[in-house]
């Protein structure tokens, strides 16, 4: 990943003479307008996650593996 030049002068100018609690401070204001950003679209739809994985437990009965976990907690 290459750092554009603005962006380094940036850094060099303002940030880098920061403490270290400032900095993180940026960081944190910098991450929550981001997720802000990153949620501020279509709200997110639980239904999309329907089915995802489903290949991992192909050829899994989950009877035997459930009766397999319990076996595991009460041997501990």
């Amino acid at each position: 990943m290459s750092t554009r030049p603005n962006v380094t002068r940036l850094y060099q100018r303002h940030v880098r003479s920061l403490s270290a609690a400032e900095q993180l401070e940026l960081i944190a204001l910098i991450s929550r307008q981001l997720a802000n950003e990153a949620h501020s679209g279509e709200p997110l739809d639980i239904m999309a996650l329907h089915g995802l994985g489903r290949e991992i437990w192909q050829g899994i009965d989950a009877q035997n593996y459930v009766a397999e976990l319990r076996q595991e907690w009460e041997s501990e």
